[in-house]
């Protein structure tokens, strides 16, 4: 029993994860509903804020943000230059930005693999990074993060795979209206 520890917690958190959706009480979320505007002026007049953003962006910004945040480094936990280079842009187009700072539990993989045995025995290692491009500088990088899950227990999962489609209530209802079986099956959304 020891021995399957690691491969029961992993399997009970993707478990865990897939029938999130399924629950059928109101989770508590900060998100506001999205509101349509009574007037149906055009163009439709904007408050100040929405100007402010309106105004604030153009195409060359944008190009340029985004070519900055693909050469920076996105791991959770790491990268607080590019946080607060991003407060700096807000701010200097207008916007109230500030940084908070939280310290979080976070693991980091020591290694990573995935290998799927087909029914007949055989096995494929699948690789875990994407294919380095040319054209694209940001593929190449020795910094690049590798692929995990950063609150999975370490261990081996295997088990038939079900996709999921985005993982949405409504996307399981469907598998379900199919007669697709779920249960001890691996969710890929």
């Amino acid at each position: 029993m020891r021995s399957h520890l690691p491969a029961l917690l992993t399997l009970a958190g993707v478990a865990s994860a897939c029938q999130r959706d399924l629950v059928l009480s109101p989770r508590h979320t900060h998100r506001k509903p999205i509101t349509r505007r009574a007037d149906d002026v055009w163009p439709p007049v904007l408050t100040e804020h929405e100007t402010t953003l309106v105004n604030a962006f153009d195409n060359v910004t944008i190009d340029e943000w985004s070519d900055y945040y693909g050469h920076q480094v996105k791991l959770a936990g790491l990268g607080k230059e590019a946080a607060q280079w991003t407060a700096d842009q807000w701010t200097k187009n207008g916007f109230d930005a500030h940084l908070n700072e939280y310290h979080v539990y976070l693991t980091y993989p020591v290694h990573a693999s995935l290998q799927i045995t087909y029914e007949n025995g055989t096995t494929a290692d699948v690789r875990l990074d994407e294919d380095v491009l040319d054209e694209d500088d940001v593929t190449g990088r020795e910094d690049n993060q590798p692929t995990f899950h950063g609150y999975s227990a370490s261990g081996n999962v295997t088990g038939e795979y079900v996709y999921v489609g985005r993982g949405s209530q409504a996307d399981f209802d469907r598998l379900v209206e199919l007669g697709v079986e779920l249960e001890g099956k691996i969710a890929l959304a």
